[in-house]
Protein backbone atom coordinates (compact mmCIF):
# COMPACT_ATOMS: atom_id res chain seq x y z
CA UNK A 1 0.00 0.00 0.00
CA UNK A 2 2.72 2.10 0.06
CA UNK A 3 3.87 0.93 -3.57
CA UNK A 4 2.85 4.38 -5.33
CA UNK A 5 6.06 5.86 -3.54
CA UNK A 6 8.98 3.04 -4.22
CA UNK A 7 7.51 1.40 -7.72
CA UNK A 8 10.03 0.47 -10.81
CA UNK A 9 9.51 3.40 -12.94
CA UNK A 10 10.24 1.86 -15.99
CA UNK A 11 13.59 2.06 -16.95
CA UNK A 12 13.66 0.11 -19.54
CA UNK A 13 11.26 -1.95 -21.49
CA UNK A 14 10.51 -4.46 -23.85
CA UNK A 15 9.66 -4.14 -27.73
CA UNK A 16 5.54 -3.92 -28.46
CA UNK A 17 6.64 -6.83 -31.74
CA UNK A 18 8.91 -9.17 -28.97
CA UNK A 19 7.68 -12.71 -28.73
CA UNK A 20 4.19 -12.78 -26.15
CA UNK A 21 4.94 -13.75 -22.86
CA UNK A 22 4.26 -17.55 -21.91
CA UNK A 23 1.29 -17.07 -19.31
CA UNK A 24 0.86 -20.07 -18.31
CA UNK A 25 4.79 -21.24 -17.68
CA UNK A 26 4.56 -18.22 -15.36
CA UNK A 27 1.98 -18.95 -13.51
CA UNK A 28 3.61 -22.51 -13.03
CA UNK A 29 6.82 -21.36 -12.70
CA UNK A 30 5.97 -18.96 -9.55
CA UNK A 31 3.52 -21.73 -7.85
CA UNK A 32 6.87 -24.39 -8.24
CA UNK A 33 8.72 -21.51 -6.80
CA UNK A 34 6.69 -21.46 -3.51
CA UNK A 35 5.85 -17.47 -4.70
CA UNK A 36 1.83 -18.02 -3.62
CA UNK A 37 -0.35 -21.14 -3.55
CA UNK A 38 -2.23 -19.68 -6.78
CA UNK A 39 -2.31 -17.13 -9.19
CA UNK A 40 -4.27 -16.11 -11.75
CA UNK A 41 -3.82 -13.78 -14.51
CA UNK A 42 -5.62 -11.82 -17.29
CA UNK A 43 -4.75 -9.75 -20.22
CA UNK A 44 -7.00 -7.97 -23.27
CA UNK A 45 -5.48 -7.86 -26.21
CA UNK A 46 -5.74 -4.63 -28.46
CA UNK A 47 -7.38 -7.08 -30.74
CA UNK A 48 -10.04 -7.78 -28.33
CA UNK A 49 -9.28 -11.10 -27.27
CA UNK A 50 -9.52 -11.89 -23.26
CA UNK A 51 -7.22 -14.66 -22.01
CA UNK A 52 -7.43 -15.99 -18.33
CA UNK A 53 -5.00 -18.57 -16.58
CA UNK A 54 -5.64 -19.99 -13.61
CA UNK A 55 -2.99 -21.85 -11.55
CA UNK A 56 -2.72 -23.68 -8.04
CA UNK A 57 -5.13 -24.11 -5.47
CA UNK A 58 -7.52 -21.98 -2.54
CA UNK A 59 -5.40 -23.13 -0.03
CA UNK A 60 -2.15 -24.83 0.66
CA UNK A 61 -2.81 -28.21 1.24
CA UNK A 62 -6.38 -28.04 -0.21
CA UNK A 63 -6.26 -29.40 -3.67
CA UNK A 64 -9.16 -27.15 -4.70
CA UNK A 65 -8.54 -25.37 -7.49
CA UNK A 66 -8.17 -21.94 -8.62
CA UNK A 67 -10.97 -20.75 -10.53
CA UNK A 68 -13.31 -18.28 -12.46
CA UNK A 69 -15.39 -18.22 -9.17
CA UNK A 70 -12.57 -17.64 -6.69
CA UNK A 71 -12.33 -14.79 -4.79
CA UNK A 72 -9.51 -12.72 -3.81
CA UNK A 73 -8.95 -9.80 -1.49
CA UNK A 74 -7.65 -6.51 -4.13
CA UNK A 75 -6.49 -4.52 -1.36
CA UNK A 76 -5.93 -1.52 -2.82
CA UNK A 77 -7.47 -2.07 -5.97
CA UNK A 78 -10.13 -0.90 -4.18
CA UNK A 79 -9.15 2.90 -4.45
CA UNK A 80 -10.13 2.91 -8.30
CA UNK A 81 -13.58 2.03 -7.25
CA UNK A 82 -13.81 4.29 -4.63
CA UNK A 83 -12.57 6.69 -7.29
CA UNK A 84 -15.38 5.82 -10.17
CA UNK A 85 -18.07 6.16 -7.30
CA UNK A 86 -16.82 9.85 -6.95
CA UNK A 87 -17.03 10.12 -10.67
CA UNK A 88 -20.14 8.67 -11.15
CA UNK A 89 -21.85 10.90 -8.30
CA UNK A 90 -20.14 14.04 -10.10
CA UNK A 91 -21.56 13.67 -13.11
CA UNK A 92 -24.67 12.97 -12.00
CA UNK A 93 -24.37 16.36 -9.53
CA UNK A 94 -25.14 14.42 -6.83
CA UNK A 95 -21.32 15.80 -5.22
CA UNK A 96 -18.77 18.18 -6.70
CA UNK A 97 -15.23 17.48 -6.92
CA UNK A 98 -14.67 21.04 -5.25
CA UNK A 99 -16.91 19.40 -2.74
CA UNK A 100 -15.50 19.94 0.90
CA UNK A 101 -15.71 16.59 2.74
CA UNK A 102 -17.00 18.39 5.82
CA UNK A 103 -20.36 18.56 4.27
CA UNK A 104 -20.81 15.09 4.05
CA UNK A 105 -19.76 13.99 7.49
CA UNK A 106 -22.10 14.69 10.52
CA UNK A 107 -22.23 18.32 11.82
CA UNK A 108 -20.26 17.08 15.28
CA UNK A 109 -17.34 16.27 12.56
CA UNK A 110 -15.45 19.35 11.31
CA UNK A 111 -11.68 18.54 10.16
CA UNK A 112 -9.36 21.33 11.62
CA UNK A 113 -8.45 23.47 8.68
CA UNK A 114 -4.35 24.35 7.68
CA UNK A 115 -4.11 26.95 5.47
CA UNK A 116 -6.99 28.58 4.06
CA UNK A 117 -8.23 25.38 1.62
CA UNK A 118 -10.69 22.88 3.17
CA UNK A 119 -10.12 19.58 2.64
CA UNK A 120 -12.28 18.60 -0.92
CA UNK A 121 -13.32 14.99 -2.42
CA UNK A 122 -10.92 15.68 -5.16
CA UNK A 123 -8.13 15.92 -2.50
CA UNK A 124 -8.73 12.86 -0.93
CA UNK A 125 -9.07 11.24 -4.44
CA UNK A 126 -5.65 12.28 -5.40
CA UNK A 127 -3.58 11.64 -2.43
CA UNK A 128 -3.32 15.33 -1.60
CA UNK A 129 -5.27 15.86 1.20
CA UNK A 130 -2.90 16.32 3.75
CA UNK A 131 -4.12 13.81 5.38
CA UNK A 132 -1.56 11.04 7.37
CA UNK A 133 -1.14 7.47 5.69
CA UNK A 134 -3.16 5.67 8.29
CA UNK A 135 -4.64 7.40 11.27
CA UNK A 136 -2.88 7.72 14.69
CA UNK A 137 -5.35 5.72 16.90
CA UNK A 138 -5.00 2.68 14.68
CA UNK A 139 -4.53 0.24 17.78
CA UNK A 140 -5.93 -3.31 16.67
CA UNK A 141 -6.98 -5.96 18.98
CA UNK A 142 -5.87 -8.66 16.59
CA UNK A 143 -2.75 -7.33 14.50
CA UNK A 144 -3.26 -10.07 11.74
CA UNK A 145 -6.32 -8.49 11.01
CA UNK A 146 -5.70 -5.10 12.06
CA UNK A 147 -8.77 -3.15 10.76
CA UNK A 148 -11.35 -5.22 11.66
CA UNK A 149 -12.28 -3.51 15.12
CA UNK A 150 -11.59 0.21 13.94
CA UNK A 151 -14.79 2.32 14.40
CA UNK A 152 -16.63 5.40 13.09
CA UNK A 153 -16.19 6.48 16.61
CA UNK A 154 -12.50 6.19 16.16
CA UNK A 155 -12.27 7.48 12.86
CA UNK A 156 -13.83 10.84 13.86
CA UNK A 157 -12.12 11.05 16.81
CA UNK A 158 -8.67 11.09 14.33
CA UNK A 159 -10.58 13.71 11.97
CA UNK A 160 -11.41 16.23 15.09
CA UNK A 161 -8.14 15.85 17.08
CA UNK A 162 -6.00 15.66 14.44
CA UNK A 163 -6.57 16.24 10.57
CA UNK A 164 -4.37 16.75 8.32
CA UNK A 165 -0.65 17.68 8.69
CA UNK A 166 -0.49 19.82 5.99
CA UNK A 167 -2.48 22.16 4.16
CA UNK A 168 -4.44 20.02 1.50
CA UNK A 169 -3.71 20.71 -2.63
CA UNK A 170 0.08 20.42 -2.36
CA UNK A 171 2.17 17.55 -3.27
CA UNK A 172 0.70 14.29 -3.18
CA UNK A 173 1.24 11.74 -0.27
CA UNK A 174 -0.36 8.36 -0.50
CA UNK A 175 -3.25 8.13 2.24
CA UNK A 176 -5.31 5.17 2.80
CA UNK A 177 -7.26 7.21 5.70
CA UNK A 178 -7.98 9.96 2.83
CA UNK A 179 -9.69 7.16 0.59
CA UNK A 180 -11.52 4.87 3.31
CA UNK A 181 -12.50 8.22 4.29
CA UNK A 182 -13.43 9.17 0.80
CA UNK A 183 -15.95 5.86 0.69
CA UNK A 184 -17.56 6.51 4.37
CA UNK A 185 -18.69 10.22 3.21
CA UNK A 186 -20.00 9.36 -0.45
CA UNK A 187 -22.12 6.27 1.46
CA UNK A 188 -23.08 8.78 3.96
CA UNK A 189 -24.41 11.01 1.29
CA UNK A 190 -26.26 8.77 -0.49
CA UNK A 191 -27.47 7.36 3.02
CA UNK A 192 -25.93 3.84 2.25
CA UNK A 193 -23.05 1.52 3.21
CA UNK A 194 -20.52 2.00 0.82
CA UNK A 195 -20.66 -2.25 -0.29
CA UNK A 196 -24.23 -1.02 -1.45
CA UNK A 197 -23.29 1.57 -3.03
CA UNK A 198 -20.61 -0.05 -5.18
CA UNK A 199 -22.95 -2.86 -6.53
CA UNK A 200 -25.86 -0.47 -7.21
CA UNK A 201 -23.52 2.04 -9.22
CA UNK A 202 -20.79 0.09 -10.31
CA UNK A 203 -21.25 -3.82 -10.08
CA UNK A 204 -24.65 -4.30 -10.91
CA UNK A 205 -24.28 -2.25 -14.17
CA UNK A 206 -21.19 -3.91 -15.04
CA UNK A 207 -22.79 -7.22 -14.20
CA UNK A 208 -20.10 -8.10 -11.45
CA UNK A 209 -22.10 -10.26 -9.47
CA UNK A 210 -18.87 -11.57 -7.32
CA UNK A 211 -17.44 -8.56 -6.42
CA UNK A 212 -18.38 -7.17 -2.29
CA UNK A 213 -16.94 -6.19 0.65
CA UNK A 214 -15.42 -8.68 3.24
CA UNK A 215 -17.37 -12.13 2.06
CA UNK A 216 -18.23 -14.58 5.19
CA UNK A 217 -15.12 -16.59 4.66
CA UNK A 218 -16.28 -19.58 6.36
CA UNK A 219 -19.53 -19.75 4.54
CA UNK A 220 -18.27 -19.78 0.81
CA UNK A 221 -15.72 -22.33 -0.62
CA UNK A 222 -14.90 -20.36 -3.26
CA UNK A 223 -13.07 -17.40 -1.16
CA UNK A 224 -9.34 -17.99 -1.28
CA UNK A 225 -7.36 -18.41 1.72
CA UNK A 226 -4.94 -16.19 2.56
CA UNK A 227 -0.85 -16.58 2.62
CA UNK A 228 2.67 -15.43 3.26
CA UNK A 229 4.44 -17.21 0.99
CA UNK A 230 2.56 -20.18 1.21
CA UNK A 231 2.30 -20.40 4.86
CA UNK A 232 -1.82 -19.31 5.78
CA UNK A 233 -2.54 -16.23 7.55
CA UNK A 234 -5.56 -14.01 8.56
CA UNK A 235 -7.62 -12.71 5.73
CA UNK A 236 -8.45 -8.95 6.60
CA UNK A 237 -12.21 -6.86 6.90
CA UNK A 238 -12.08 -3.57 6.49
CA UNK A 239 -15.53 -2.14 7.77
CA UNK A 240 -14.73 1.91 8.41
CA UNK A 241 -12.27 2.33 5.35
CA UNK A 242 -13.52 -0.24 2.97
CA UNK A 243 -13.21 2.63 0.36
CA UNK A 244 -9.30 2.03 0.71
CA UNK A 245 -8.92 -1.69 0.44
CA UNK A 246 -11.92 -4.07 1.43
CA UNK A 247 -13.31 -5.39 -1.88
CA UNK A 248 -13.05 -8.52 -2.85
CA UNK A 249 -13.23 -9.72 -6.77
CA UNK A 250 -12.67 -12.52 -9.20
CA UNK A 251 -10.54 -12.78 -12.19
CA UNK A 252 -14.00 -12.56 -14.40
CA UNK A 253 -15.59 -10.11 -12.66
CA UNK A 254 -12.02 -7.55 -12.56
CA UNK A 255 -12.06 -8.30 -16.81
CA UNK A 256 -15.44 -6.86 -16.69
CA UNK A 257 -14.16 -3.73 -15.08
CA UNK A 258 -10.67 -3.70 -16.92
CA UNK A 259 -12.89 -3.71 -20.53
CA UNK A 260 -14.45 -0.63 -19.03
CA UNK A 261 -11.83 1.22 -18.66
CA UNK A 262 -10.92 0.37 -22.35
CA UNK A 263 -14.61 1.41 -23.46
CA UNK A 264 -14.10 4.16 -25.73
CA UNK A 265 -17.83 4.73 -25.57
CA UNK A 266 -19.98 7.66 -23.96
CA UNK A 267 -21.62 5.27 -21.73
CA UNK A 268 -22.24 6.48 -17.91
CA UNK A 269 -19.08 4.27 -16.31
CA UNK A 270 -16.86 4.51 -19.30
CA UNK A 271 -17.28 8.26 -19.64
CA UNK A 272 -16.39 8.49 -15.52
CA UNK A 273 -13.51 6.32 -15.88
CA UNK A 274 -11.74 8.05 -18.48
CA UNK A 275 -12.39 11.23 -16.29
CA UNK A 276 -10.84 8.56 -13.31
CA UNK A 277 -7.11 8.47 -15.93
CA UNK A 278 -6.73 11.94 -16.52
CA UNK A 279 -3.53 12.98 -14.92
CA UNK A 280 -4.01 15.76 -12.35
CA UNK A 281 -1.16 16.25 -9.66
CA UNK A 282 2.80 14.99 -9.73
CA UNK A 283 3.04 11.70 -8.28
CA UNK A 284 6.37 12.23 -6.87
CA UNK A 285 8.62 10.72 -9.19
CA UNK A 286 9.69 11.66 -12.51
CA UNK A 287 7.37 10.18 -15.45
CA UNK A 288 4.84 9.57 -12.78
CA UNK A 289 1.48 12.06 -12.02
CA UNK A 290 -1.83 11.21 -10.16
CA UNK A 291 -5.50 11.04 -11.56
CA UNK A 292 -8.68 10.41 -9.28
CA UNK A 293 -7.00 6.83 -7.29
CA UNK A 294 -4.74 6.10 -10.43
CA UNK A 295 -1.66 6.05 -11.29
CA UNK A 296 -0.48 7.34 -14.33
CA UNK A 297 3.08 6.15 -15.92
CA UNK A 298 4.71 7.46 -19.46
CA UNK A 299 7.06 6.73 -21.42
CA UNK A 300 7.95 6.88 -25.15
CA UNK A 301 4.86 8.16 -26.01
CA UNK A 302 3.22 5.09 -24.27
CA UNK A 303 0.62 5.82 -21.11
CA UNK A 304 0.32 2.93 -18.51
CA UNK A 305 -2.61 3.51 -16.15
CA UNK A 306 -2.64 1.10 -13.09
CA UNK A 307 -3.16 0.39 -9.66
CA UNK A 308 -2.37 -2.49 -7.05
CA UNK A 309 -2.81 -4.48 -3.85
CA UNK A 310 -1.11 -5.53 -1.14
CA UNK A 311 -3.18 -7.12 2.26
CA UNK A 312 -1.94 -9.53 4.70
CA UNK A 313 -2.42 -12.43 2.30
CA UNK A 314 -2.98 -11.38 -1.25
CA UNK A 315 -1.48 -9.47 -4.05
CA UNK A 316 -3.26 -8.05 -6.96
CA UNK A 317 -2.71 -5.85 -9.84
CA UNK A 318 -5.09 -3.98 -12.55
CA UNK A 319 -2.79 -2.33 -15.41
CA UNK A 320 -4.01 -0.70 -18.43
CA UNK A 321 -2.93 0.85 -21.68
CA UNK A 322 -5.82 2.37 -23.13
CA UNK A 323 -4.22 4.18 -26.32
CA UNK A 324 -3.62 0.68 -27.03
CA UNK A 325 -6.97 -1.52 -25.91
CA UNK A 326 -4.54 -3.69 -23.70
CA UNK A 327 -5.13 -4.68 -19.87
CA UNK A 328 -3.88 -7.03 -17.55
CA UNK A 329 -5.10 -8.10 -14.28
CA UNK A 330 -3.09 -10.45 -12.28
CA UNK A 331 -4.48 -11.71 -8.63
CA UNK A 332 -2.81 -14.40 -6.19
CA UNK A 333 -3.48 -15.53 -2.64
CA UNK A 334 -0.19 -14.63 -0.90
CA UNK A 335 0.94 -11.46 -0.33
CA UNK A 336 3.86 -11.59 -2.77
CA UNK A 337 5.02 -7.93 -3.78
CA UNK A 338 6.80 -9.11 -7.52
CA UNK A 339 2.88 -9.28 -8.54
CA UNK A 340 3.08 -5.91 -9.42
CA UNK A 341 6.44 -6.27 -10.98
CA UNK A 342 4.64 -9.38 -13.52
CA UNK A 343 2.11 -6.95 -14.00
CA UNK A 344 4.18 -4.42 -15.81
CA UNK A 345 6.15 -7.39 -17.69
CA UNK A 346 2.87 -8.70 -18.84
CA UNK A 347 1.80 -4.99 -19.94
CA UNK A 348 5.14 -4.97 -22.03
CA UNK A 349 6.83 -2.38 -19.55
CA UNK A 350 9.73 -4.43 -18.21
CA UNK A 351 12.21 -6.33 -19.50
CA UNK A 352 12.06 -9.64 -17.89
CA UNK A 353 9.69 -11.31 -15.18
CA UNK A 354 10.86 -11.47 -11.86
CA UNK A 355 12.42 -14.50 -11.69
CA UNK A 356 12.34 -17.41 -8.69
CA UNK A 357 14.08 -16.52 -5.87
CA UNK A 358 17.76 -17.50 -4.75
CA UNK A 359 18.46 -17.41 -1.69
CA UNK A 360 22.09 -16.20 -1.90
CA UNK A 361 24.59 -15.22 1.27
CA UNK A 362 23.44 -16.33 4.98
CA UNK A 363 21.70 -13.11 6.95
CA UNK A 364 23.12 -12.60 10.38
CA UNK A 365 19.51 -11.70 12.05
CA UNK A 366 21.12 -10.25 14.96
CA UNK A 367 22.57 -7.51 12.62
CA UNK A 368 19.00 -6.46 11.32
CA UNK A 369 16.22 -6.68 13.75
CA UNK A 370 14.88 -4.17 15.25
CA UNK A 371 12.26 -1.14 15.03
CA UNK A 372 13.62 1.75 12.82
CA UNK A 373 12.15 5.19 12.45
CA UNK A 374 11.70 8.08 9.81
CA UNK A 375 12.84 11.20 11.89
CA UNK A 376 10.59 13.64 11.95
CA UNK A 377 7.99 11.27 10.74
CA UNK A 378 5.44 9.09 12.33
CA UNK A 379 6.44 5.99 9.95
CA UNK A 380 8.80 2.89 11.27
CA UNK A 381 10.34 0.25 9.73
CA UNK A 382 10.32 -3.46 12.08
CA UNK A 383 12.93 -5.71 10.68
CA UNK A 384 11.75 -9.25 12.20
CA UNK A 385 11.19 -13.31 11.75
CA UNK A 386 8.32 -15.22 11.78
CA UNK A 387 8.68 -19.07 10.98
CA UNK A 388 12.50 -18.64 10.25
CA UNK A 389 11.42 -16.02 7.25
CA UNK A 390 12.78 -12.45 7.78
CA UNK A 391 9.93 -10.10 7.61
CA UNK A 392 10.00 -6.37 6.98
CA UNK A 393 6.75 -4.25 8.14
CA UNK A 394 5.93 -0.36 7.46
CA UNK A 395 3.46 1.20 10.16
CA UNK A 396 -0.16 0.00 9.26
CA UNK A 397 1.21 -2.10 6.65
CA UNK A 398 1.65 -5.83 5.95
CA UNK A 399 4.68 -7.48 6.68
CA UNK A 400 6.54 -8.72 3.19
CA UNK A 401 9.30 -11.58 3.21
CA UNK A 402 12.91 -9.99 2.49
CA UNK A 403 15.48 -12.40 1.69
CA UNK A 404 19.62 -11.78 1.63
CA UNK A 405 21.52 -10.78 -1.49
CA UNK A 406 24.63 -10.15 1.15
CA UNK A 407 24.49 -9.68 4.64
CA UNK A 408 23.82 -6.02 4.28
CA UNK A 409 21.05 -6.20 1.91
CA UNK A 410 18.07 -7.64 1.73
CA UNK A 411 15.09 -7.80 -1.14
CA UNK A 412 11.78 -8.36 -1.90
CA UNK A 413 10.98 -11.08 -3.83
CA UNK A 414 11.41 -9.86 -7.42
CA UNK A 415 13.76 -7.02 -6.33
CA UNK A 416 11.29 -4.45 -6.14
CA UNK A 417 12.34 -3.30 -2.70
CA UNK A 418 15.57 -3.50 -1.47
CA UNK A 419 16.73 -2.53 2.22
CA UNK A 420 20.63 -1.39 2.89
CA UNK A 421 22.09 -1.71 6.66
CA UNK A 422 24.25 1.23 7.52
CA UNK A 423 26.31 0.75 10.59
CA UNK A 424 26.27 3.27 12.85
CA UNK A 425 29.18 5.67 14.27
CA UNK A 426 29.36 6.90 17.63
CA UNK A 427 26.47 8.79 18.30
CA UNK A 428 24.77 8.07 15.08
CA UNK A 429 22.86 5.36 15.23
CA UNK A 430 22.50 2.03 12.44
CA UNK A 431 20.32 3.31 9.62
CA UNK A 432 18.01 0.46 7.38
CA UNK A 433 17.99 2.48 3.78
CA UNK A 434 15.20 1.47 1.70
CA UNK A 435 15.21 1.48 -1.93
CA UNK A 436 12.74 1.18 -4.64
CA UNK A 437 13.30 2.64 -7.91
CA UNK A 438 14.39 6.07 -7.71
CA UNK A 439 13.09 6.61 -3.85
CA UNK A 440 15.63 6.03 -1.01
CA UNK A 441 14.21 6.41 2.46
CA UNK A 442 16.55 6.26 5.48
CA UNK A 443 15.28 4.81 8.91
CA UNK A 444 16.85 5.23 12.02
CA UNK A 445 17.17 2.36 14.39
CA UNK A 446 15.01 3.69 17.74
CA UNK A 447 16.96 3.69 21.25
CA UNK A 448 16.51 0.13 22.32
CA UNK A 449 15.01 -1.09 19.19
CA UNK A 450 17.45 -3.72 19.42
CA UNK A 451 15.70 -6.98 20.07
CA UNK A 452 17.13 -8.43 23.29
Amino acid sequence: MLRWLIILLLGAGTSATGAPPDVPRLVDAWIAAGRTPGLAVGIIEPDGEVRMHFGGVRRQGDPAPLDEATLFEIGSVSKVFTTLLLARLADEGRVALADPVDGLLPATVRLPVRGETPITLEHLATHTSGLARMPSNLEPADPANPYADYTVERLYDHLVEVGPGRAPGGEASYSNLGLGLLGHALALREGTTYDSLLVEEVCRPLGMDRTLCSPARGADPTIASAHQGVRPVAGWDIPVLAGAGDVDSTLPDLMRFAAANLDRSDAPIPRALRRCHEARVGGGSPGLRLGLGWHVLERDDRQVVWHNGLTGGFAAFLGLEPRAGRAVVVLANSNEPAVFDLGLYLLDFADAPPEPYDPGEELVLADWLGTYRLPGQELRLEVLVEHDQPLARLTGQPAFAVFPVSPGVLESRGGAVRLVLEAGDGDVPPRVVLHQARARIAFEREPGGTPE
